[in-house]
C-alpha cells in the first residue's frame, strides 16, 4: 500500500486550476516494494484522478519490466494497460484533440 504521507496527494491537489493538462512521465511504484500488485496501480490511478487538470501518464520501467522477478513483465505491461490507458478520458472533454500512437504489444 502507498504511503499517504509521501505528499503525492498533496502535490495533485496542489496543481494549479488553471493548468491545461499534467504529463506523469512514469515510475509510479517500485517493483521491490510493490511487488507489483494491481493494487499499486488501481491506488496510483485514483490518486491521480482528484486533478482538477486532464492527467496524461506514460509508463517507466519501473511500472512493467522491473516486475518480471514478482508477476512477469507482460502481466505487468497487461495490468498498467488496463488501468492507465486511455487515462486522460476520465477528464473529457477536452479543449484540445488527442492522437494516440497505435498500440504496441510489450
Amino acid at each position: 500500500e502507498l504511503d499517504p504521507t509521501d505528499g503525492f496527494p498533496n502535490t495533485i491537489r496542489n496543481i494549479p486550476n488553471d493548468a491545461d493538462f499534467i504529463i506523469h512521465v512514469g515510475d509510479i511504484l517500485s517493483a521491490k516494494e510493490s511487488e507489483c500488485h494491481l493494487s499499486w496501480y488501481k491506488q496510483v490511478a485514483f490518486m491521480l484522478t482528484q486533478s482538477n487538470s486532464p492527467v496524461f501518464i506514460t509508463p517507466g520501467d519501473n511500472d512493467w519490466l522491473d516486475c518480471e522477478p514478482y508477476i512477469g513483465s507482460k502481466v505487468a505491461w497487461s495490468q498498467w494497460m488496463e488501468t492507465f490507458e486511455n487515462f486522460e478520458m476520465n477528464w473529457s472533454p477536452h479543449v484540445f484533440d488527442i492522437v494516440h500512437q497505435p498500440s504496441m504489444a510489450a
